[in-house]
């Protein structure tokens, strides 16, 4: 899937974090039977992610016997949520897992380590420098990003065939799209797309097919209020025709890929990011593939890769070094 790292990336960036952990400052550890300090990890996604993560946990756990690593996942709208309540409480796990947008909140606001002074124990050599460089706010190193992504539209193979409307190539306009999503609701009897009505990552793409963007560099908006009246516009009344999910469908909606209306085969097509769109897989039968984003009607291409998550380690882990030192090296 473009840009999506390996496995061995996001074992090696989880490592990393947990290591800075070892290496933090604070006050007393928190400590299991025998004497094994306790680290509290925890992280969004879905199975696949959920496994992949505890792979490189128990990596980690085998390099430090006297370790033990508390984990814990759920969908992006519930750990979002959680994560708030646990940093305003002073109560972040060890180690978390950020958006890039959650960022400079947390860092502001104390939750995060300071990871320029674990330099001894991250070697993030290998990782690229511009990649590196989004995990800073005001030149400190807060999070480490375990890879990059980028937006697709992910589509029922079997029953986009079974339609006869013919696949998508390489590239195609909003236009295009929209189209394309009236042909497969006319043909399957259900919703071309989950409605892009609702998502600040569709609209962001398409601005930027027409050379604009949400924010601008000092922090303001990029758009303006025409911009959005002509995108909530157009993504209505696709709406209204059925060429995208009706309203009921698109409030089901909760971060997961198995609550959209293509996890739950209400509709052929979803936008969203390729790695958790790894997660169709286990839900349509008729198997899943990766199409680009639309680009706007020019050809100015919308998507764009980000940093695809972050690792973070809190400021206030009760993990002191000097009990364990031997452990970071």
């Amino acid at each position: 899937m473009p840009g999506h790292r390996t496995k061995g990336f996001c074992a090696s960036a989880a490592a990393l974090a947990l290591c800075a952990v070892l290496a933090g400052c604070g006050g007393s550890g928190e400590s299991a039977g025998g004497g094994k300090v306790v680290l509290r990890y925890t992280w969004w996604g879905n199975p696949d992610r959920a496994e992949r993560t505890e792979q490189a946990v128990a990596l980690f756990e085998k390099q430090h016997p006297d370790i033990d690593v508390t984990t814990s996942f759920s969908g992006y709208d519930a750990y979002k949520q959680k994560l708030a309540t646990q940093a305003a409480g002073g109560d972040a796990p060890d180690v978390m897992q950020l958006d890039y947008r959650q960022i400079d909140q947390y860092a502001s606001g104390g939750v995060l380590l300071d990871l320029a002074k674990q330099k001894s124990v991250l070697r993030t050599s290998e990782i690229d420098q511009g990649l590196l460089a989004t995990g800073r706010v005001d030149d400190v190193q807060y999070a480490i990003p375990q890879g990059r992504g980028t937006e697709t539209v992910a589509y029922d193979v079997a029953t986009w065939k079974k339609s006869g409307v013919p696949l998508p190539g390489k590239s195609w306009t909003w236009s295009q799209w929209a189209d394309t999503m009236r042909a497969l609701a006319k043909k399957t009897g259900k919703p071309g797309a989950t409605d892009p009505g609702w998502s600040e990552d569709s609209f962001e793409v398409w601005l930027r097919g027409q050379g604009k963007a949400l924010y601008t560099e000092d922090g303001g908006l990029g758009f303006t209020a025409d911009d959005l009246t002509r995108w909530w516009t157009f993504t209505d009344e696709l709406r209204r025709e059925g060429a995208v999910s009706p309203a009921e469908q698109t409030t089901q909606l909760d971060g997961s890929v198995e609550n959209t209306p293509l996890g739950r085969g209400k509709a052929v097509t979803d936008a969203n990011w390729d790695a958790p769109a790894s997660g169709f897989l286990a839900l349509v039968k008729g198997g899943v593939a990766l199409a680009p984003m639309p680009s706007g009607e020019d050809g100015t291409p919308g998507q764009y890769f980000k940093p695809s998550m972050f690792l973070g380690v809190s400021a206030n882990t009760a993990r002191p070094r000097r009990r364990h030192s031997s452990s970071t090296s």
